[in-house]
């Protein structure tokens, strides 16, 4: 993994500073730790607590882009507007004491992903076969999942349908970037696939291990989507 991280010379691209790979690697370490207490009633008496070690995954990856000085200025801005709009979300979202901790989580999250489309647009190149395949996936299932989700979302259908829209645009600038598709690909799909299983958790029946599978799934997108973005181009 961290040879993947660092660019080398011969390359013509920056090499990465050792700051941000142990930040990138201490990120990893943080959302590894938080997602194997899930689902072992740790939190539920201590939701500060919980939204605290839910926020070190997106402050610990901010603090690489940061550090991440060999890359473009408005790369950075924008992947760390996208990373602290998530980890608001984050936050909120460990916090359902509060009466609007879903609706705005799903706001943040919705900003999360307009700024990865921000950053991921000037990558953009014409899709392969496969990306085009997966493409069409993704934009037959989005509305599929949605007519099942409808019956429940009631005042948060409209949110649901705008949220769903900058997913898949997203999703969608990830899986046809110029650099780094395999990396960018695959944070982006997981990206889907962990916000498909948070809508069907909460709209559609709850189902075992949900929690652990949901966490793991966001944190390894936003550890690929950081990773493309601030290393190596391959």
């Amino acid at each position: 993994m961290q040879s993947d991280l660092r660019a080398t010379s011969t390359t013509g691209t920056p090499e990465l500073s050792r700051w941000t790979i142990a930040l990138w690697l201490a990120a990893a370490i943080a959302a590894l730790a938080y997602g194997s207490t899930l689902g072992l009633a740790l939190w539920p008496a201590q939701a500060t607590t919980q939204a605290a070690a839910k926020a070190a995954l997106c402050t610990l990856l901010i603090a690489a882009t940061l550090s991440a000085t060999h890359r473009p200025r408005r790369e950075r801005i924008w992947l760390g507007a996208a990373l602290f709009t998530a980890l608001v979300g984050d936050v909120l979202l460990a916090l359902p004491q509060l009466g609007w901790s879903f609706i705005g989580g799903l706001g943040a999250f919705l900003l999360t992903h307009l700024a990865y489309c921000v950053t991921l647009a000037p990558w953009r190149a014409r899709p392969g076969r496969w990306q085009v395949a997966v493409l069409v996936l993704i934009w037959l299932s989005a509305p599929a999942l949605y007519s099942v989700f409808w019956p429940q979302l009631h005042e948060l259908a409209l949110p649901v349908a705008l949220y769903m829209l900058a997913l898949c645009v997203m999703a969608s600038f990830a899986l046809c970037a110029r650099h780094a598709r395999v990396w960018l690909g695959v944070g982006g799909l997981l990206f889907v696939a962990s916000d498909a299983m948070i809508g069907i958790e909460r709209f559609v029946t709850p189902f075992k291990g949900s929690a652990p599978a949901i966490w793991l799934t966001y944190a390894i997108a936003q550890l690929c989507l950081t990773a493309a973005l601030l290393g190596k181009r391959f």
